[in-house]
């Protein structure tokens, strides 16, 4: 889980004040910061008096659409790719992920630098973010879908009005999701396609992939491909 809030509401509020809010002290990447700096008084209170929003999407769209950002065309800011050593092979990062996430399991796995946040943030299952099972009743779940932004919005609208938020907010939020794009999204690159369309023809790949994310696909209840659906073999729930 990580908690970062902005100090007052701006209707001007720019997508870096989101990006760098890091670098300020208002960002805890884990419980046990987040619960020393405030006490944990405060932060059940927290708990008990806050809505909490979770957003999840599609794993093979998020595993397709980090993978473009990160390894196919790098950071936008220092041009730095995250590919595994793979030179953009999407079958070789797979097997390397795959590996990272079982040495990760059994603690063999230990960060050494800050780029491995990046292959954590990115393409590590969503169930397994910070205090997910102890936490997860908490929250409310809305699907994120990059080619469906009007099923979202409306959520997440349904969401914030049900929450009391006002009505200039709620137009505000609304605008802001159908116009803003990020600087590396992907969804209508040609390349993109290309990836995609390699994954789904390689049905052992494929099924690497919803072994995975299996959980992911359970927990937030997203369809699977015809390919996975019977599972038997090189899924991570046999092995676990």
């Amino acid at each position: 889980m990580i908690f970062c809030y902005l100090s007052k509401r701006n209707n001007k509020r720019k997508p870096k004040d989101f990006t760098t809010c890091n670098k300020n002290y208002n960002f805890y990447n884990n419980l046990e910061y987040f619960e020393h700096t405030y006490g944990e008084k405060n932060f059940e209170k927290i708990l008990e008096t806050n809505n909490f929003i979770r957003l999840v999407r599609n794993p093979i769209e998020r595993l397709i659409s980090g993978f473009m950002h990160l390894c196919y065309y790098g950071t936008t800011i220092t041009n730095e790719h995250y590919c595994y050593g793979c030179d953009k092979n999407i079958t070789c990062f797979v097997n390397v992920l795959e590996n990272k996430l079982w040495e990760t399991f059994n603690n063999n796995f230990y960060l050494e630098n800050n780029k491995e946040n990046e292959y954590i943030y990115h393409f590590y299952p969503q169930t397994w973010s910070c205090e997910y099972y102890k936490l997860n009743h908490l929250f409310t779940y809305i699907k994120y879908n990059s080619s469906d932004r009007n099923t979202y919005s409306k959520n997440i609208n349904e969401f914030l009005k049900k929450n009391n938020v006002n009505q200039h907010a709620l137009s505000f939020i609304n605008k802001k999701i159908h116009k803003f794009k990020t600087q590396h999204m992907t969804l209508s690159k040609n390349e993109t396609t290309i990836y995609k369309d390699a994954l789904y023809n390689d049905p052992f790949l494929l099924q690497k992939v919803c072994s995975i994310y299996y959980y992911d696909f359970i927990e937030f209840d997203f369809e699977f491909p015809k390919e996975c659906i019977n599972l038997t073999n090189i899924n991570l729930n046999n092995r676990i």
